[in-house]
């Protein structure tokens, strides 16, 4: 048995156009309805409860309408609770009753004032970082504390007899002229973890012996792969970028470093754009230095030969969001190898870096200075006995040379058969 009679919800039928209901349908359908205002109402009640309210309002029935995913009840957003009047012949029936107006006072109100008209004006808010004296820029006047106001105001003038300094007028300090505090420095706080974390790397990278081949295979591996290294980074950076002066003597500790930049570079949950100043003069010192290692002996070719393939890894991932990284390590370079007074192991690391760039690279920068090039490359390689170093060296640039033209060279003859058969 519904709450709802047959006459309520027929009256609901009318409302919503649907006439000649018959009465066992609004039999069927009364239950149905009643559950429904149920909902309706406890999730009303439920919004008037958190709002800390007592009274019902007609914005918590449309949120719980909202919530139910029903159209909610437009017209009745007013703060003031709706009066209902009783329909006459309808017991059961109910309706707010308008509020008449006397056209009379509504024509006697005085009309309200007109809009402003709409309009742009525009000006300079900055011109190259400075503000221009305009009538729209407001003026910020900084008045320059006096130092002995300074002092006293930070504590550092410690004498007893010190009194506050006059001014021009000849009056003390006054409390619109006191110096502005200064905040501290706020400190980038690192959890427990992650600073027991760059001790590790720091002790690996400089070498202190501990963990061995082990814990080196699972750090570069974690830098290349753990999404919650990013606080890290600048401390990573930095690291590195110190420790690459330092090792210059030790080949092993110079491939770790390199080895940290390639797997900082492979984590893709690393930005490194703000630290690309620090982690590009690591490869180039690994790829360009004078003296890597502690002899001309040692097999300092593979570490410049890492450190190329480094550099075409940086240009082919920030190249092309930043097009003045390859232009400056181009010409870089290019500034070692037309260098006479470096040695020929520099003139080999800047050939491998430039090929590492691409064959055009090598065409526009490398085979022009060849003819003048040429003269220096033979008289090393005609000089001293073939078991020198500069001999070994001399041989080392040419085959370079050799791999950069043939890889040029690859390339344009591909490109003049597939213009042929086109």
């Amino acid at each position: 048995m519904s709450l709802l009679s047959k006459a309520i919800v027929q009256a609901f039928a009318d409302s919503v156009a649907v006439g000649d209901l018959a009465p066992e349908a609004a039999d069927a359908l009364a239950p149905h309805l009643e559950v429904r205002l149920r909902e309706i109402i406890q999730d009303a009640s439920k919004y008037m409860r958190h709002s800390k309210r007592h009274t019902l309002s007609t914005e918590d029935v449309n949120s719980a309408l909202i919530s139910n995913l029903k159209e909610p009840v437009y017209g009745y957003g007013s703060k003031v609770p709706a009066g209902f009047s009783t329909a006459q012949g309808l017991r059961d029936t109910f309706f707010v009753q308008d509020a008449l107006c006397d056209i009379k006072e509504t024509l006697a109100q005085p009309l309200p004032k007109c809009p402003v008209e709409v309009g742009t004006l525009p000006h300079w808010l900055a011109i190259e970082g400075k503000q221009p004296a305009t009538a729209e820029n407001a003026v910020i006047e900084r008045r320059k504390p006096a130092a002995k106001r300074v002092r006293a105001v930070a504590g550092l003038d410690s004498r007893p007899d010190a009194a506050p300094a006059a001014t021009a007028s000849g009056r003390g300090n006054e409390p619109e002229e006191r110096a502005a505090p200064v905040n501290s420095v706020v400190k980038h706080v690192l959890s427990q973890e992650l600073l027991l974390y760059l001790d590790r790397v720091t002790g690996l990278l400089r070498g202190d012996g501990m963990g061995g081949q082990h814990l080196e295979v699972g750090l570069l591996t974690s830098l290349a792969l753990d999404p919650g290294l990013m606080p890290l980074l600048p401390y990573l950076a930095q690291l590195v970028s110190e420790e690459v002066q330092k090792a210059l003597k030790s080949l092993r500790r110079l491939r770790l470093l390199l080895k940290v930049v390639r797997a900082l570079l492979q984590n893709a949950h690393m930005s490194l754009e703000g630290h690309l100043h620090q982690l590009i003069p690591v490869t180039l010192t690994c790829l360009v230095a004078k003296n890597l290692g502690g002899s001309p002996a040692e097999d300092h070719w593979s570490l410049r030969d890492a450190a190329a393939a480094m550099v075409g890894l940086i240009i082919a991932r920030y190249g092309a969001d930043y097009p003045d990284v390859q232009t400056r390590i181009s010409r870089q370079l290019l500034t070692a190898f037309l260098d006479p007074g470096r040695p020929l192991a520099t003139h080999y690391g800047a050939v491998r870096g430039l090929a590492a760039m691409g064959p055009r690279v090598v065409r526009l920068l490398l085979v022009p200075y060849m003819p003048a090039y040429s003269g220096l490359l033979e008289r090393a390689l005609s000089g001293g006995r073939p078991s020198s170093v500069r001999r070994m060296e001399a041989e080392r640039l040419r085959s370079a040379l050799l791999s950069a033209f043939r890889l040029a060279w690859t390339e344009t003859s591909m490109a003049q058969a597939v213009k042929s058969h086109s």
